[in-house]
C-alpha cells in the first residue's frame, strides 16, 4: 500500500525569541528573584523581630532578626543561584 501525501501543509511554528533574547531574559529574572528574596527575609525578619520585641518587651530582637533574615537569605540566594 502506497503512503499517501497530506495535502495540508504543516502548521508554522510560532516564533521563538533570539537565545541572546533569552539568556538576557532569564539573568534579569534571576536578578530580580534574588532582590525580591533578600527584600522579604530582611523585612520579614525585621518585621518578627518587632513583633516580638513588642510582645516580650525587650529591644534587642528587631536587629538581630534583621541580621538573621539577611543572613539567611543571602545563603539562600548563593546556595539556590550561585550553582550555574
Amino acid at each position: 500500500m502506497p503512503a499517501q501525501d497530506d495535502p495540508t501543509p504543516p502548521a508554522p511554528r510560532p516564533s521563538s525569541p533570539e537565545p541572546v533574547e533569552q539568556d538576557a531574559r532569564r539573568d534579569s529574572d534571576t536578578a530580580w528573584n534574588s532582590v525580591s528574596y533578600l527584600m522579604t527575609g530582611i523585612f520579614g525578619g525585621a518585621l518578627a523581630g518587632w513583633a516580638l520585641d513588642r510582645w516580650l518587651g525587650t529591644a534587642f530582637l528587631t536587629p538581630v532578626l534583621l541580621l538573621a533574615g539577611a543572613a539567611s537569605t543571602v545563603y539562600y540566594v548563593w546556595f539556590r543561584y550561585g550553582s550555574r
